[in-house]
């Protein structure tokens, strides 16, 4: 107002509160008073919020004794470190490798080969991502079916699924895979390219939650084969 000089007040830590609020814990807001007469509109916020790694990708190809593990990220903000895990039951899971975070905001690859030329059976795998404050957060689960035959085929799991799910693709050689999820009525729901190395390779799809319940065609050409596949949805 006019002949008022002092239009400032100290914000104190009981002026601090979440969504408005006078008081309580950060995050907070600051609210201001002029010559006592409180400004409830005036605030200052600052939004620390760090969003949360965002997996966009992890598969896995085994060829010639070998399983090469790949891994997207996205908003790879305070992360320490990835460790690939492996799992000769499927339960009880040890370290394979372990890979330093790069850092980037943007979307960041990784990979890492694990040798199972001394296994038999299925060999299991799962990526732990853990951040510089120690949280942490696993991926799927990729398996592996170790001595198979190198033929086209290709399996899905689980099924029914309810928020993800894993194809494994095996591959007489490399080659690119277009891969399709139909719904019941014929339509194509998505569509991803994948370059498929001869051997075995798993797939990961992780946005089964925008899907309704009900039986999908999971279908793969795969040069010039075409290969399909059931997939139940259960919410």
């Amino acid at each position: 107002k006019t002949g008022v000089t002092e239009y400032w007040r100290n914000v104190v830590y009981s002026n601090m509160g979440p969504n408005g609020s006078f008081n309580g814990p950060i995050p907070a807001g600051s609210s201001a008073s002029v010559q006592g007469f409180t400004c409830p509109s005036d605030r200052d916020w600052r939004n620390v919020t760090i969003l949360p790694i965002t997996l966009l990708e992890f598969k896995g190809n085994l060829n010639a004794g070998n399983i090469k593990l790949t891994w997207t990220v996205a908003n790879e903000i305070n992360m320490s470190h990835y460790i690939v895990e492996r799992s000769l039951n499927g339960t009880t899971f040890s370290e394979a490798g372990k890979v330093n975070a790069l850092g980037n905001i943007t979307n960041t690859g990784y990979d890492l080969t694990d040798n199972v030329s001394n296994f038999t059976g299925n060999v299991y795998y799962r990526l732990k991502q853990v951040d510089k404050n120690g949280g942490i957060k696993y991926s799927n689960v990729l398996v592996f079916k170790l001595n198979g035959k190198s033929v086209n085929a290709l399996v899905v799991n689980p099924n029914p699924a309810k928020s993800f799910f894993v194809l494994k693709l095996s591959a007489a050689k490399d080659g690119v895979a277009s891969i399709r999820i139909i719904d019941m009525v014929g339509k194509v729901m998505t569509t991803e390219i994948h370059r498929i190395s001869a051997g075995s390779n798993a797939i990961s799809f992780n946005e089964l939650g925008k899907y309704a319940s009900g039986t999908y065609t999971i279908q793969v050409i795969l040069d010039g084969e075409v290969m399909n596949g059931k997939l139940l949805v259960s919410k």
